[in-house]
């Protein structure tokens, strides 16, 4: 369950919603990304699906704040809590499966969001030895890891939960 539980943390904080102390639910069109959450989130709740143009996980369980050992917020990453390499990489594992885009053909791996939460995620890559940079794009924010060489690096330290995710880095860092 150790390494389920900061996947699950991963894939919250970056595509899920923290309703309260005792409700979260993600929503997304992916259904391998439901499978997995609702496979990562069985090890320790009881995770239920409702299905519609988009699929939604709710997990209702009083304890859970108890049972992931900290106490999740909505606008902070669990700095402190990710205090191991181990903790990070899958805590880093399941937010790129939830959040990032990748780009082949550029060599480009993305995510948007809030300044404050893509530093965070910048600082817990760097201490895994990988180097990313934000740049504001528009109205927001965006947290690059740009070149083969720093794409190959988060593939082998990090990598993918889906298949889907695993080929498109593989492109990157193998092929182009």
């Amino acid at each position: 369950m150790y390494k389920e539980k900061y996947l699950f943390l991963g894939i919250l904080y970056s595509c899920g919603s923290i309703k309260s102390k005792s409700k979260v639910e993600f929503q997304t069109k992916r259904k391998e990304l439901v499978d997995l959450i609702k496979e990562i989130a069985s090890n320790f709740t009881k995770p239920k699906l409702k299905s519609g143009k988009y699929y939604t996980v709710y997990i209702l369980d009083k304890n859970l704040n108890e049972k992931l050992g900290l106490i999740i917020k909505k606008n902070e990453l669990p700095l402190d809590f990710l205090n191991s390499s181990e903790r990070r990489r899958n805590f880093l594992k399941g937010y790129f499966e939830g959040k990032s885009s990748i780009y082949p053909r550029k060599n480009l791996i993305k995510i948007s969001g809030k300044k404050e939460i893509l530093e965070q995620l910048k600082e817990i890559l760097s201490k895994e030895d990988i180097n990313a940079k934000v740049y504001k794009t528009g109205k927001y924010y965006s947290l690059y890891i740009e070149g083969k060489t720093k794409c190959r690096k988060f593939m082998n330290n990090i990598g993918y939960l889906s298949e889907e995710k695993k080929s498109l880095l593989e492109k990157i860092a193998v092929y182009y």
